[in-house]
């Protein structure tokens, strides 16, 4: 059984603000939470291989840097580095079952740690089909283009209620419990450690049982931009509409289709920016 574990930092025990993450050491906070990080990661990485694991890799998905390799449990591959062409999902489909560690809810989520969908000051909004969705939700879905399930996400209460609503009865570790978008209220770490390292362990036996995320397809691809820059900018991608001044929408056959055409979006609508405006 091959484990791949998607990690963010947003979701991780005790990260409640953006200062925390600040990257190149512009924080003295970050080496603490780097620390963490590896720690509840490497929870899961043992849960993963007592329940059965025979590989597991760790994609960090933040700044690239997250681990402090020294720390991470041996066993595991660490795949460091951004941006990867896929970002969160690269080479995921040489697995059997995919981790989501330190994952946060999508944007507007209320009482949401860090909320955001990818970019936290361009994408007010994401859909497929209709349905709002954020990295979880993007995860998951190309995950399930090879078959893969989705069996843990941990992160703040918020993010695991989202998860759940959208894959089912899979295993979830609440790490805090939000206070708006800026604060939380935080069991001990090696407390969510210990929790992680259960549930990890129990996924993999049970893991016949979750089904991969499906959507119907063709799939319809709705992004809300906070800006009409941010939009127009989008309207360069082959196969852009323009639906209204902040929304664009994009037809695809399937998911592998769907997240190559969210990274583009991505790049493209930051060129829409500005430092003030």
């Amino acid at each position: 059984m091959k484990v791949y574990i998607c990690m963010d930092m947003e979701g991780i025990s005790n990260v409640v603000t953006s200062y925390q993450l600040m990257p190149n050491g512009s924080s003295p906070a970050l080496q603490e939470i780097r620390e963490i990080a590896t720690r509840e990661v490497n929870a899961a990485v043992q849960g993963a291989f007592e329940g059965g694991a025979t590989e597991v890799l760790v994609n960090e998905n933040h700044s690239g840097g997250e681990i402090i390799p020294e720390l991470l449990d041996h066993r595991a591959h660490l795949f460091a580095g951004k941006p990867k062409r896929l970002m969160t999902a690269e080479a995921l489909e040489d697995y059997d079952v995919q981790f989501l560690i330190g994952l946060h809810a999508r944007m507007g989520s209320a009482d949401g740690v860090l909320d955001h969908t990818w970019c936290p000051k361009t994408i007010a909004n994401f859909c497929v089909n209709g349905k709002p969705m954020g990295e979880i939700g993007l995860n998951a879905l190309y995950a399930a283009e090879f078959g893969i399930p989705t069996a843990l996400v941990t992160g703040c209460e918020a993010a695991c209620t989202e998860a759940k609503n959208l894959l089912g009865n899979i295993e979830t570790v609440i790490v805090k419990k939000g206070y708006g978008r800026f604060a939380a209220i935080c069991p001990h770490p090696e407390v969510n450690r210990k929790r992680i390292r259960a549930a990890a362990a129990n996924a993999l036996p049970n893991i016949e049982h979750i089904k991969p995320l499906t959507m119907k397809k063709p799939m319809r691809l709705e992004f809300d931009f906070f800006t009409s820059q941010q939009t127009l900018m989008c309207t360069l991608i082959q196969g852009c509409e323009r639906v209204s001044d902040r929304t664009v929408r994009f037809q695809v056959p399937n998911f592998k289709e769907g997240i190559r055409v969210y990274m583009l979006t991505a790049i493209v609508h930051n060129a829409g920016n500005d430092l003030v405006y």
